[in-house]
């Protein structure tokens, strides 16, 4: 029996591979896909898909899974405007598929999601701002652009710009002025977040010139200048300039710069515009400037000075007679007037007073028996006031003019009981004078800048104004008066560095030659003069456009004459010889021990013939310089003159100069060191290394002086530290010590001098001890004499005189015999010892006679 069956057997096989899929929809993220399955029964059921999604910008991948067998997915999680590939595979029960053809799509782009990056911002050309940045670091897509906008802080204005680079100059902004930049990135989905930073332009020249100006006249030398800030200043006014000149003249404008403090708070501004003619018309123009440049100059504008004050009438002649009234007559002024004024005094009290337009006038009702003094004034109605009248008032004469037969009993009242009358006089003078003296103009940074100290500055009146094109005219100088002339001296400080060109700009300028330097370079450790000349003979220095070259110099026991040749750079002006004559004896705050030195430098000076002002200088240019200002004045003027007055004249020139004549002490006004010990001792060793003193002159006789330094060399040791303030002393060979202080060291060289070989050949001798120095050193040397005689005095006498003879050509032994008796006094023992000064010195005149 045949069975049959059927049986079915299912096979199920891997599916294929789906089609292409197709982008049906997208977002910046997101991107929806469909494809089409075909499969046989064999291939069935579909359990689900896979997608692959590959990233072609990095080659990232990765596999979606779908939950069901739908063909249409959607895929997240996407980068907006990337390029993807996206292939599909089936899966079923016996496996999955290939997956199928690809299909590429770029997502949608989205604006950057970050802000781009500020590189720099700098001022660029004129009113341009250079501006650099990068993209931003997520970008979202290229960027196809930047929108980059410029507001104005403050008033709300902005500017805006679409650029496509990387940098901009950003220009037309307004100068000085503060803005915020902002700047976002495009990428054609959208602005990307905005960065932001604030810049401020740079400055420009003023846009125009100061505003609201004003001029008015002061007196009839001066008017007031004032002014406002520019409308647009384009940045800080460092410097305003004030330009004026006669409207009749063709000369060029006088220039005044005006610095404004870089911390200065206000707006508006004034300045007294001086020395300027009376009763003339002038024209001002003003300007700004900045760092960058000065703006334009104002219209120009006119104003007339009043009158100047008028001079004092001269009285021709007062007459009467008994039976009449008091008839004065005086010569009329040249200048006009409005009328005389006439003043009787009686007793210093007014006793009579009148008015008259003529030159003569009669005074009635004046009493018998007693004196009256006239008082005669010119007076001129002003220009810009009817109710201001100008009137010449002399100014008060103090003190009292001194004969010369009366000036000893003089000095020693004012100097009894400690100089107290002198104390008195300086003071009043410093009460008086602190009430009259104008203010020193230190409006100008510039001008303390050039002040060697802070508390000592030209007075503006009298001060020198330098004919120069920089930015000021101003150096620390002032004209002084003598007795007898203006504008004799010139006070000045010594020079700063920085002002050396401004001094010997002075000294063409003045027509100068001759310098009176009355300080040492450094006195006490401090700077007192900086060296504002050459030093190598022939060899020129360059201060600016001048050229000054060292010619001679000639040394002196108290001074040192230097003469140079002063150049500039204009060729049309000829070679100058200047004299430089350097005091060097007058101690710092201090007064010259003898009057000698200085009188014989005096009249030093007083031989080189001047062709301007003097100009005289010490540290700061008061006290020093002062001092020989008054005296070379006063003594010029007793060769005319038999009286002197020092208290008024003091009073002028204090008006003139600030502090001149610094301390009562100027008000009134050490080549050898000598020891006696009689033998070797602890302060003879102190003394030497105090004074750096190289050479020892051992005056006597053998038998006076050999065991001089036995003694104590053999009660200290030759080589042990003994309590000499920390010096131990070596004897090195039989001339020669070492002194030893910690790591320093003074050698000492000894020369013995036998009295017997000066009184055999003086001058013999000396040219021996001066050879054996000079070969050893050339500084101060100490001379011991145990015997406590007159020979040490004599030979520092002889020696010093002896150099002024070699240097100057004659000798002047009466200063070396009066400074040594002021120091020491019993140095001079009897009158012998000034006339074997005298015969020695009368045999080297004969001596050279013979050369």
């Amino acid at each position: 029996m045949q069975i049959s069956c059927q049986l079915k057997i299912l096979f199920v096989l891997k599916p294929l591979a789906p089609s292409k899929p197709q982008v049906t929809s997208y977002t910046e993220k997101t991107v929806t896909l469909s494809w089409s399955q075909s499969s046989a029964l064999a291939h069935k059921p579909i359990i689900r898909y896979s997608i692959l999604v590959s990233q072609l910008d990095d080659e990232n991948i990765r596999v979606i899974s779908t939950k069901s067998n739908s063909t249409t997915a959607i895929v997240s999680g996407l980068q907006p405007y990337t390029r993807y590939a996206f292939s599909v595979r089936a899966e079923n029960a016996a496996g999955h598929s290939n997956f199928g053809p690809e299909v590429i799509f770029r997502t949608l782009g989205e604006a950057p999601t970050t802000a781009p990056i500020i590189v720099s911002i700098t001022n660029g050309s004129d009113g341009c701002v250079n501006v650099e940045w990068r993209a931003p670091p997520i970008s979202n897509g290229q960027i196809v652009g930047y929108r980059i906008m410029v507001h104005k802080i403050g008033n709300g204005a902005m500017r805006e710009w679409y650029l496509k680079g990387n940098r901009q100059s950003l220009c037309s902004l307004a100068y000085f002025s503060e803005f915020m930049l902002s700047i976002e990135a495009d990428n054609g989905f959208g602005y990307s977040p905005t960065v932001t930073q604030r810049f401020t332009t740079d400055q420009k020249s003023p846009e125009g010139p100061p505003e609201m100006i004003q001029i008015r006249p002061l007196k009839a030398d001066a008017v007031m200048v004032s002014w406002h800030e520019p409308l647009i200043p384009n940045g800080i006014i460092t410097t305003y300039m004030i330009y004026y000149r006669e409207v009749k003249s063709q000369r060029p404008y006088t220039t005044v710069r005006l610095l404004v403090k870089p911390d200065e708070p206000s707006k508006s501004f004034s300045y007294n515009v001086t020395k300027l003619k009376p009763f003339t018309t002038y024209k001002f123009l003003l300007s700004g400037a900045t760092d960058k440049g000065e703006g334009p100059k104002s219209s120009a504008m006119q104003i007339t000075t009043d009158h100047a004050i008028p001079s004092i009438p001269q009285i021709m002649n007062i007459s009467y007679e008994c039976d009449k009234d008091v008839t004065v007559k005086w010569i009329p002024l040249s200048s006009p007037i409005s009328f005389y004024r006439v003043l009787v005094y009686l007793s210093g009290k007014p006793a009579a007073y009148n008015t008259t337009e003529q030159r003569v006038m009669d005074l009635s009702g004046l009493l018998p028996n007693l004196k009256y003094s006239v008082q005669i004034s010119a007076v001129l109605k002003s220009v810009f006031d009817n109710n201001t009248f100008l009137e010449n008032v002399n100014e008060p004469i103090v003190g009292e003019p001194i004969t010369v037969e009366r000036f000893d009993k003089y000095f020693e009242e004012m100097s009894a009981n400690d100089n107290e009358l002198f104390i008195q006089q300086f003071e009043q003078i410093e009460t008086a004078v602190a009430s009259e003296i104008e203010e020193i103009n230190e409006e100008l940074e510039l001008n303390k800048l050039k002040n060697r100290y802070l508390n000592i500055g030209a007075v503006e009146s009298t001060r020198i104004r330098l004919h120069s094109e920089s930015a000021s005219d101003y150096i620390n100088a002032n004209y002084i008066d003598s007795c007898d002339a203006r504008n004799q001296y010139i006070a000045t400080q010594a020079p700063l560095p920085h002002t050396f060109t401004d001094f010997w700009a002075m000294i063409n300028q003045e027509k100068s030659n001759i310098i009176v330097v009355i300080t040492n370079m450094v006195e006490r450790g401090r700077r007192k003069c900086d060296q504002y000349w050459p030093t190598s003979p022939r060899v020129p220095s360059h201060y600016g456009g001048y050229q000054v070259t060292l010619d001679t110099e000639m040394p002196n026991a108290n001074f040192v004459h230097r003469i140079f040749h002063l150049k500039t750079s204009n060729c049309i002006l000829p070679e100058r010889t200047i004299h430089q004559v350097h005091f060097t004896s007058w101690p710092d705050h201090g007064v010259p021990d003898t009057v000698f030195p200085l009188l014989s430098f005096m009249n030093y000076v007083a031989e080189i013939q001047a062709t301007g002002p003097i100009v005289v200088h010490c540290s700061a240019g008061v006290g020093r310089s002062g001092s020989f200002i008054l005296i070379d004045s006063m003594r010029r003027h007793l060769l005319q003159c038999d009286r002197i007055n020092i208290q008024a004249h003091l009073k002028h020139i204090r008006n003139q100069r600030a502090k001149l004549v610094q301390t009562v002490g100027y008000h009134r006004v050490n080549e050898f060191l000598i020891g006696n010990w009689p033998y070797a001792c602890k302060d003879l060793w102190s003394s030497l290394w105090e004074h750096n003193c190289q050479t020892m002159l051992l005056i006597g006789s053998e038998l006076e002086v050999g065991d001089y330094f036995s003694h104590y060399l053999e009660l200290n040791g030759s080589s042990e530290k003994n309590d000499n303030d920390g010096i131990r002393v070596e004897q090195k060979e039989e001339n020669k010590f070492c002194l030893y202080n910690n790591e320093d060291e003074l050698c000492v060289k000894l020369i013995r001098v036998k009295p017997s070989a000066l009184e055999i050949d003086f001058w013999g001798e000396m040219e021996r001890i001066q050879e054996e120095v000079l070969q050893y050193h050339n500084c101060q040397m100490m001379l011991l004499e145990p015997s406590n005689t007159a020979i040490a005095y004599v030979l520092c006498a002889l020696q010093s005189a002896a150099c002024q003879l070699e240097q100057e050509r004659y000798i002047d032994v009466l200063p070396y015999i009066s400074t040594y008796r002021f120091i020491q006094c019993g140095c001079w023992k009897s009158q012998t010892n000034l006339e074997y000064i005298y015969d020695k010195l009368t045999q080297l005149v004969i001596l050279q006679h013979r050369c």
